[in-house]
This record gives structure tokens, C-alpha cells and sequence, in this order.
């Protein structure tokens, strides 16, 4: 469900666009040309990958630079970058190196050692040479978490992105994310972890997108006079609007693409709120729609 995630993560922030830009200018129309959307989704999933395969590259560059280094010097230190298992199973992957060739490495190579350099005097290292924790739960990845966490403090890599990637303000978050998620699941041998590199905008899914962003638009007002009915002392403009709007794009999925199970809909948005919104979001999203579900027999059986 990686893709179809991305997917809805990208339709919502195009519903969000079309919403304050209604607001700024209530007599503009946001525009309704599928194909100029379409175009725009496909660059903005091109920009993520090419980031993700680039930061991916750097953490193999880091690697090797620290092998050479520990080799050069006569007192061999203590480093993150020696004989690390993770480091070096992302390095020795047929699939990493192809996509390296698509998606290449973007960072001259003196500021690859430089950063480099920074890391290992700010950070001391996790463990000792030639040792490494077990490698079976998200927790016990701690370098590959560090790493993640400390490229997106580069402020040269962060205005990089920022020209590369049009939406950076908007995905830098998302990237963050998809970035610890795939090392996460590539070491821990999860096919899933290369989803993000598949085949992205197939009819299936440009129909997917076109229809959850034209029912969410059209039947905006009608679902919020739905959803206001279930807001027991609660006032719908107190309600954040990615929560209003997670919902509503949650009730045109259950209606109107009954092929998706809806608890599988109905896990995404939850998922998506985590991410977006608030700690109680997605408990708040999962009880109003389960409410219009029941109440309104949305689901038969």
C-alpha cells in the first residue's frame, strides 16, 4: 500500500492547495485540468526519488570513506563506518546500484567528505569497531536512524532539495519519512522497501487520483453538513482542516470505490494523520467515520 499512501498523501496536499487558494481568491477557480495535475504529481514523485536514491548514495559514500580512512591511519578509531553490516548490505544491493545509475549522486565530492568529517566530530561513535547491534526491529537500527535524522540538519543539502523539489516545504517530511521506512525494510529484508521505485502513475492509479480529488472537491459541502451532524458538542470549525479534510477524502473512498476495502481506507487515513496531524487525529478521524458507516449503512454485511 506504499504507492497508494504516497498517492493520497499527494492528492491531500493538492486539496489543501485548491482549498486556500479558494480562500485567498474566492472568485478564481482552482483548476480542474487532470492532465497539468497528473504532469505535476509525476515531477513531484520524480524529485522524491531522485533525493531518496541521492541520500541513500551519500550513506554508501560515507561508508567507503570511512573504510579508506580507518585502513590509512595507523591508530585505527573507533567509527560508525567500518565493516557495518547495514551500510554495507545497502552498498553490495544489485537494486540500489541500478537505481543509482537512474538517480545518481548529486553531492561533490569534497562536500561528501566534509560532511563526513562534521558527522564524526559531532557525533561520538554507537559501538565499538567491528560490532553492531542485532538488526531485527526498527529499534535496533540506531545508526541508520542517526543518519537519516542528521542529513536533514545539512542546511546545504536542505537548499539543494529546495531547487530540485518545487514542494520541498511539503515534502521534506514525507521524504524523511519514506527515507527511514525503506532502510528500515530493506534491512530487515522486506520486498516492500523498493515500492517507492516501482512503476508509479499506471491508468489504474492516475484514475485513482483524478477521482479521489474530483469527489472529495464536489461533494466537499454536502459530507460537511454529514460530518457536522456526528460532532456532539463540537463545533465543525474547531476541527483542524487535514482532519476534516482526511475524513471527507475517507467517506468518498468508501463510497465511491467500493474495489478498496474500507478498513483498509480507513487504516491509510489513520496512518496519514500520524504523520500530518495531531496525536489525537487519527482516533478522532476513526470514530466520526465508523459512526457515519454504521449510522448511515455505508457498509452492507
Amino acid at each position: 500500500m506504499f504507492n497508494m499512501r504516497l498517492l493520497r498523501i499527494k492528492a491531500m496536499q493538492q486539496l489543501l492547495s485548491d482549498f486556500f487558494q479558494k480562500k485567498i481568491n474566492p472568485c478564481e477557480e482552482s483548476s480542474s485540468d487532470f492532465k497539468v495535475k497528473n504532469k505535476l504529481i509525476i515531477n513531484d514523485i520524480e524529485a522524491i526519488r531522485g533525493l531518496h536514491s541521492s541520500f541513500l548514495q551519500l550513506f554508501i559514500s560515507w561508508l567507503n570513506i570511512g573504510q579508506e580512512r580507518y585502513l590509512r591511519l595507523k591508530n585505527k578509531p573507533k567509527t560508525d563506518f567500518y565493516n557495518n553490516s547495514s551500510l554495507i548490505k545497502l552498498s553490495n544491493d544489485a537494486r540500489l546500484k541500478k537505481i543509482k545509475a537512474t538517480y545518481p549522486i548529486c553531492w561533490r565530492e569534497d562536500l561528501q567528505k566534509r560532511w563526513y568529517k562534521d558527522y564524526i566530530q559531532d557525533y561520538p561513535p554507537l559501538n565499538s569497531v567491528n560490532r553492531e547491534p542485532p538488526s531485527s526491529e526498527h529499534k535496533q537500527h540506531p545508526l541508520i536512524k542517526r543518519l537519516v535524522k542528521y542529513i536533514f540538519k545539512i542546511e546545504e543539502i536542505q537548499q539543494y532539495a529546495s531547487l530540485e523539489d518545487i514542494r520541498w516545504s511539503e515534502n521534506r517530511a514525507l521524504l524523511h519519512s519514506l527515507l527511514l521506512e525503506f532502510c528500515v525494510k530493506f534491512l530487515e529484508n522486506d520486498e516492500s522497501a523498493f515500492y517507492c521505485y516501482n512503476t508509479f502513475m499506471n491508468p489504474t492509479k492516475i484514475s485513482f487520483y483524478e477521482m479521489l480529488i474530483l469527489k472529495a472537491s464536489t461533494h466537499s459541502d454536502e459530507n460537511e453538513q454529514r460530518i457536522a451532524k456526528y460532532l456532539h458538542n463540537w463545533q465543525l470549525k474547531r476541527i483542524s482542516n487535514i482532519d476534516l479534510l482526511l475524513i471527507k477524502m475517507a467517506l468518498v473512498e468508501i463510497e465511491h470505490m467500493p474495489n478498496i476495502p474500507f478498513k483498509v481506507t480507513l487504516n491509510e487515513y489513520m496512518e496519514i494523520a500520524k504523520k500530518y496531524s495531531s496525536a489525537k487525529s487519527p482516533s478522532f478521524i476513526n470514530g466520526i467515520v465508523d459512526k457515519i458507516i454504521k449510522d448511515e449503512e455505508l457498509i452492507k454485511n
